[in-house]
């Protein structure tokens, strides 16, 4: 497995920290549920656009530029 790359976490509620990988062939990071949904930067779910329908403000609420900042919000959002 010398090539393998560890693109997707499983949290303990369920969702994941997943790669997302975008139109620039560059990559940033998102948690997601089952729903189709993702957290934005409040912490919050919100419906999950088709990659056509994703604006820019979208992009900048739901993605992160690594895991770790990703798992940063999903866990300041644990009750």
């Amino acid at each position: 497995m010398k090539q393998a790359i560890v693109c997707a976490y499983r949290l303990p509620d369920g969702r994941r920290i997943e790669e997302a990988l975008q139109i620039d062939s560059s990559s940033k990071w998102a948690v997601r549920n089952v729903y189709r949904e993702c957290m934005n930067r409040s912490g919050k779910m919100e419906d999950e656009p088709s990659p056509s329908g994703r604006s820019g403000e979208f992009l900048a609420r739901c993605r992160f530029a690594t895991a770790e900042e990703a798992y940063a919000v999903w866990e300041a959002a644990q009750p």
